[in-house]
């Protein structure tokens, strides 16, 4: 019986990823169209029974072209089916691993050959692959362990919510957000190319490790912060907010250009290219009287001066670090309490002995006061033993409990009644017990009379009993050469010899005898000016004609190093003169109106050749 062309009624049963042969499983049955005979029926449309045969399967991309292909060479069972799995072939076309199923349509094309050996193939169908081949369509549920081994692209969500251990041996490359319910374990070097926010609901103490959202532990080192491009105020290493957004801290870079536009960089840079002109000039002038010698010392102290020039340059710049920034205004150490169970308030007043804090400030080796915010706080206790600490003020700005009217530069004494509170004494009321109570000096009056916190500096008013001792000892001079005139003047013994007592503000005081010896005390008494200049006005002017050129030069070239550096002189007066108009700074130096110390030391230092 001729057998016409057969006819697929099953061409896919089911579609599935295996997991280890990596096919699609395909069920069909091959029908003959011919009619089948048997005694005294002709049975049409049954299958192709026990018949060899080839199929060729082709999975088309969407543009139409071959992905793969292949031909399974097979025999239809009793009953006209066949059984096989996409993948398991002869490849004629690519590989099926190699198959990307990246979410664009797929379609399967079936052919069949009847018999064996023959490439006589006739399409049976052409259809669409839905779904099971594209594993991006459809949740992953890793029950057990998930192993990748190349490169991983996620371009959604991925989710381990489960107890199941997850092994990235690969690089895995994540696009889009992700998150992760459990613990993750990095075990070599890993990149986070975008921002990384730690939302971690852990709570409790400072003191805690657990309560920590980002550790870094198990190495020698700690945390690294690398920002692009130079350090400057405009970068922070590491901002500090509050729960509404607030910023209360930073530590940000340095910036360049404040280092260089800093008194103390221009005027050492100043002073550097100073001393090399004075050298420089000396130098020449050696040179000129042809003293060999000093001009080889001369050029060789030119060469250090220059280098050092040099060094001053390279360090400052290159030393330029970071800067801690904050609301607070102190420095503070924690003090161990007297007694453990004695309760402080911030800006409360302590006495210090040996150590450690009470209220009770009488014969108290220090005065000082419990900070309210400090910047720093050195010496911290044991863990769970902070209770028995406060957190002392050493140095800065305190808001201070004050009774009474305080106005701005009073001092802040402890009241004497051991309760915390101060009180306040202006400069001229001090006694001298007062002084080695005070706590500081009032930077704020006070917004009311009874009490209020007032806002005292610490820690630099050491110097203020010094004045006072100073003053006291002119009163005792003065009140001894007052006796010693007297007696010299009822011994009827001659005063011309007695030396004046000079104030603070440099004025001749003349011992005081009584009215009527006034005139004669002053007549004696004489003060002589003694000049240190070893140089006179004008070998200075002539040397200054011959070699002021020098010093125009090498200011002129400051001064230009300056501008580029986009620094304002005018916010340096006493640079400013010395590079815009350096022999008349000079002259002024010598002359004594304008820092005649600094002269002295070059005077001592060079003018070898003009010294008198």
């Amino acid at each position: 019986m001729k057998k016409n062309i057969l006819t697929l009624i099953i061409s896919l049963s089911s579609y599935c990823i295996l997991a280890q042969s990596q096919g699609i499983s395909y069920q069909a049955m091959i029908v003959d169209e011919n009619a089948f005979e048997i005694p005294g029926v002709d049975i049409e449309g049954s299958g192709l029974r026990e018949a060899a045969l080839t199929v060729r399967f082709t999975i088309l991309n969407e543009a139409g072209a071959v992905d793969f292909q292949e031909e399974h060479a097979t025999t239809t069972d009793a009953f006209g089916m066949i059984n096989l799995v996409i993948s398991t072939g002869i490849a004629i076309t690519g590989s099926f691993e190699a198959i990307d199923w990246d979410g664009t349509p797929k379609s399967l094309r079936v052919e069949i050959s009847i018999g064996e050996n023959t490439n006589d193939f006739n399409e049976l169908s052409e259809q669409e692959l839905y779904f099971v081949p594209y594993a991006f369509h459809r949740n992953i549920t890793a029950t057990g362990t998930l192993i990748v081994d190349g490169n991983t692209t996620l371009n959604s969500n991925l989710e381990v919510s489960n107890s199941s251990n997850t092994s990235l041996t690969g690089n895995l490359a994540v696009d889009g957000a992700t998150t992760l319910n459990d613990a993750i374990s990095v075990n070599a070097v890993s990149n986070l190319n975008g921002q990384v926010t730690i939302d971690a609901d852990v709570n409790g103490s400072q003191t805690s490790y657990a309560a920590y959202p980002l550790r870094v532990q198990g190495s020698d080192q700690g945390v690294a912060i690398r920002l692009d491009g130079g350090r400057n105020t405009s970068k922070n290493f590491a901002t500090f907010f509050d729960g509404f957004g607030t910023i209360h801290g930073r530590i940000e870079g340095q910036t360049l250009a404040e280092l260089q536009s800093s008194f103390r960089f221009i005027w050492d840079f100043t002073m550097a290219g100073l001393d090399e002109a004075f050298i420089l000039a000396e130098g020449v002038a050696c040179g000129t009287q042809l003293d060999a010698a000093e001009v080889i010392v001369m050029a060789a102290e030119g060469a250090t001066a220059y280098a050092q020039w040099l060094e001053l340059t390279i360090n400052a710049e290159s030393n330029v670090g970071v800067a801690f920034e904050t609301g607070g205004a102190d420095y503070a150490e924690w003090l161990e309490k007297e007694d453990k169970a004695e309760k402080f308030r911030a800006g409360e007043i302590v006495g210090v002995r040996g150590g450690k804090i009470s209220k009770s400030t009488k014969e108290a080796g220090h005065v000082m006061v419990i900070s309210t915010n400090p910047i720093v706080v050195g010496n911290l206790p044991d863990e769970g033993k902070e209770d028995n600490y406060e957190k002392v003020a050493f140095l800065g700005q305190v808001p201070v409990r004050v009774v009474g009217k305080v106005a701005i530069g009073d001092y802040i004494l402890p009241s004497e009644n051991h309760d915390g509170l101060g009180i306040a004494i202006s400069p001229e009321k001090m006694q001298i017990a007062d002084y080695d109570k005070v706590l500081g000096v009032a930077w704020e009056a006070s917004r009311e009379d009874i009490l209020s916190y007032v806002n005292v500096a610490i820690g630099i008013n050491t110097n203020d009993l010094a004045s006072v001792v100073a003053k006291q000892e002119q009163e005792i001079q003065l009140m001894k050469q007052q006796i010693n005139e007297i007696l010299m003047l009822l011994n009827g013994d001659s005063t011309k010899n007695l030396t004046p007592i000079i104030t603070q503000k440099k004025q001749v005081v003349y011992p005081q005898v009584g009215n009527q010896q006034k005139s004669l005390a002053k007549n004696l008494i004489t003060r002589k000016k003694i000049a240190s200049s070893n140089i006179s006005d004008e070998a200075f002017d002539e040397w200054l004609l011959d070699y002021g050129y020098i010093f125009n030069d090498r200011m002129g070239t400051i001064k230009a190093h300056f501008e580029n550096l986009n620094i304002d002189l005018d916010k340096f007066p006493e640079v400013k003169s010395i590079l815009e108009n350096p022999t008349a700074t000079l002259k002024e130096m010598k002359s004594g109106k304008y820092m005649n110390t600094l002269w002295q030391s070059f005077e001592n230092k060079y003018f070898q050749s003009i010294k008198e």
